[in-house]
């Protein structure tokens, strides 16, 4: 892909991150002050990617610990309300339950007859294939008189936390997959290249011819053939023709070595010689 198509496809991506309804939102009094004794609601709610929308929408409420219910989810910690009251902590049992239509977003909690502060509780949503715990927007109780204060100064001030969904996660993944589809072929292309032009220099290199520097000193030969006339009657045959005596000339140039001290002579001396073979 060219690198225009990838900044179009990244431009695609920023409408559909912003886009209503892809969107988990959950909205949420984030400090409680209540009275030692009292029953207190904790306003929530929440929305979610349409293409989750069902009638069976399950809410939870959780904190930090362990619970046996939690075996087969993501998270596994334990329940300030469940619908199953044997899931809850023991300190919690048939004192809490949700307020409000949780079809229609609702989340809200009601405690009852809260004694002592409850730090850091989150709502954790179920809908049809896909699940969400809104840990990052947790809610804290304080009671009156109890050595803590809240950490804001209008407790009952709400908050807004948006989780996106997964499939923003999986879109932005792919894009980061195609990314490094595309770079990482490129830059395997760039050093295979790289170490063919080396390769290519190099056998170049090698290949060329060595620079012979000539001596001096030459000298050329020309001679017959190395092997005898071949004897064409016998021995015994006292009548047989002398053999031809073929005088092959043997020529060698010899030449004076430079800075000769008599400067009269010439630089090359010829020399020749005749060979007689019949000899």
């Amino acid at each position: 892909m060219q690198l225009p198509g990838l900044i179009v496809f990244s431009l695609m991506l920023v409408p559909a991150c912003n886009s209503k309804g892809e969107k988990w939102n959950l909205t949420v009094s984030r400090n409680i002050t209540a009275e030692k004794g009292s029953n207190i609601t904790i306003p929530c709610n929440f929305t979610y990617p349409s293409k989750h929308h069902t009638d069976n929408v399950s809410v939870y409420w959780k904190k930090w610990g362990q619970s046996l219910c939690s075996k087969n989810d993501k998270d596994t910690n334990a329940f300030i309300y469940h619908p199953n009251e044997l899931c809850v902590v023991e300190k919690y049992r048939r004192r809490t339950l949700l307020e409000g239509d949780k079809a229609r977003g609702s989340c809200s909690l009601k405690i009852l007859n809260i004694t002592s502060n409850e730090l850091d509780i989150y709502v954790r949503i179920s809908v049809k294939g896909d699940n969400y715990s809104f840990k990052g927007n947790s809610v804290s109780i304080f009671v009156k008189g109890s050595g803590y204060e809240a950490v804001t100064s209008n407790p009952d001030s709400f908050s807004s936390f948006t989780l996106e969904d997964t499939t923003m996660e999986v879109i932005l993944n792919t894009s980061t997959t195609m990314y490094l589809a595309i770079f990482i072929p490129l830059a395997t292309l760039v050093i295979i290249l790289l170490v063919a032009g080396i390769s290519i220099i190099a056998k170049r290199r090698r290949s060329q011819t060595l620079t012979r520097e000539e001596s001096g000193y030459y000298v050329n030969f020309s001679r017959a053939s190395s092997s005898p006339p071949s004897e064409s009657c016998s021995k015994k045959d006292v009548n047989c023709p002398q053999p031809k005596v073929i005088d092959d000339p043997v020529y060698a140039n010899v030449q004076n070595p430079t800075g000769q001290m008599n400067q009269n002579m010439d630089t090359t001396d010829n020399i020749y010689v005749n060979v007689d073979y019949s000899k």
